[in-house]
Parts: C-alpha cells; structure tokens; sequence
C-alpha cells in the first residue's frame, strides 16, 4: 500500500473514532452524564422542570433504566444498584413508568397505558425486572421511572 494512501486510512479511521467517542451513551441522563444523541440541548435544558412538575427529584443513580424497542411498544428494563439503601417500591404495575418525547418545543407525554394495576412492585438491591410500556410513534422515547421520590430516565 502506498504511504499517500495509508495515511489516508488512518485519518479516516481515526475520524470515525472521534466521531464514535462523541456519541455518547444512550443510557439514563442527569446527575452530569452526557446529553444522550437524539434530543437537543434545548431539550436537555427544560427536562428536570418535566421531572419535579412529576413531583421527583432528578437523579440517574435512583435506578437503571435501559429503554429497547420500537413503538408502539417499548421494553424497559428497571436495575436497582447493588449498592442501594434497601428495597425500591414503584407505582404501579408498569413500575410508574412514563414515556416522553420532545416535539415542538416541550415535553410531550407519549405513553398510552389504558390501565395500570395498583400492584406496587419491589425490587431489591441488585434485581432487576423487564416490561412492556406502549406508547404513541415518535421520533425519540425518554422513559422517566419514579423510585423512592428521585426520577430516573433512560432513552431511545
């Protein structure tokens, strides 16, 4: 291979990790982690008044919340740290899970949940539980999960 071009494949492979490392991850937000790709900084900037309007405190280390899936239907799965307090009671049977999406300047709720059991799950430090919660198409999900007063989220 000539140098002209090995150089070039170099550069080229260094862009795409620069670009890769930029990206982010695309795991619950708040608390300083990096705005996942996705939603704007505008977005960023107005989601902790969606949070305490919800009666929460923003905080990513409450629970895990890993979002998968597709509308209409998103699967979510909610991981209690191994290091947790105690035992996490949620809301409801669908753990008081809310889907958001941000459309037109504002926060809109997207899930569409006709019935949630009064069922108050718990999970232990450490457990986890997976779900389906249905929602609305949108362009992007954000998954907010009330845990002992604190709010925790997690995009898709």
């Amino acid at each position: 291979m000539k140098t002209p071009l090995r150089i070039l494949l170099v550069l080229v492979a260094a862009a795409a990790l620069a670009v890769a490392a930029g990206c982010g991850d695309a795991g619950p937000s708040g608390g300083g982690v990096d705005v996942p790709a996705g939603f704007s900084d505008e977005a960023e900037a107005v989601w902790t008044d969606v949070v305490a309007g919800e009666g929460l405190t923003p905080d990513a280390n409450a629970v895990e919340v890993v979002v998968t899936g597709e509308g209409p239907t998103l699967t979510v799965t909610v991981t209690v740290p191994s290091d947790a307090p105690g035992t996490v009671t949620f809301g409801d049977g669908l753990y008081g899970a809310t889907a958001w999406s941000y459309v037109d300047g504002a926060w809109t709720r997207v899930d569409t949940a006709d019935i949630r059991t009064e069922i108050a799950p718990l999970l232990d430090p450490g457990q986890s539980a997976s779900f389906e919660l249905p929602v609305k198409e949108a362009d992007g999900y954000r998954v907010l999960v009330p845990a002992g007063g604190a709010g925790a989220w997690g995009d898709l």
